[in-house]
């Protein structure tokens, strides 16, 4: 029985990772997309990644089954306690999830740069706006129109 979790939990780390190498492959498009401002594709991108992001929850709560029954049947709290010797599956799921964890780390460092560069993009976007707002209003100052006072005298 435990076999069969350890086996359909590798199976699901596979979908998972490359799941996950589609989302690494997105996060590089978007530093493109970020140094070219084309705002469109970026939120385009973001949409596909969240698609995705939602299929990886789903087979996390999946894989969170199987992984709580291994340890309940071998009376673990970890994987790491499992018996190599007694399931040689072990060590190939060990693996899957250390290659998980490399591509989980490279789109985290990406996506800190893509953040760090909108954030960066979106302080010069109010710092233009900013000297917009300040020459219009140094406009209006200086080519005020003047309004010439109209009096009637009425004869009474």
């Amino acid at each position: 029985m435990t076999f069969d979790n350890v086996k359909k939990m590798i199976e699901l780390s596979e979908e998972k990772k490359s799941l996950l190498n589609e989302i690494l492959e997105i996060t590089k498009f978007q530093q493109d997309l970020i140094k070219n401002e084309q705002m469109e594709e970026l939120n385009q991108s973001l949409l596909e990644k969240e698609k995705l992001i939602d299929k990886i929850n789903i087979i996390d709560r999946d894989f969170l089954k199987f992984y709580d029954q291994v340890k309940v049947q071998e009376h673990i709290d970890s994987l790491d306690k499992i018996d190599i010797q007694k399931y040689s599956n072990i060590k190939a799921l060990k693996e899957i999830v250390s290659e998980i964890n490399t591509i989980l780390n490279n789109i985290s460092i990406i996506d800190k740069n893509n953040t760090i560069k909108m954030k960066s993009n979106v302080d010069k976007i109010k710092s233009d706006l900013k000297q917009v707002k300040e020459a219009k209003r140094a406009y209006k100052g200086y080519n005020y129109e003047n309004v010439e006072s109209i009096l009637m005298d009425e004869k009474k």
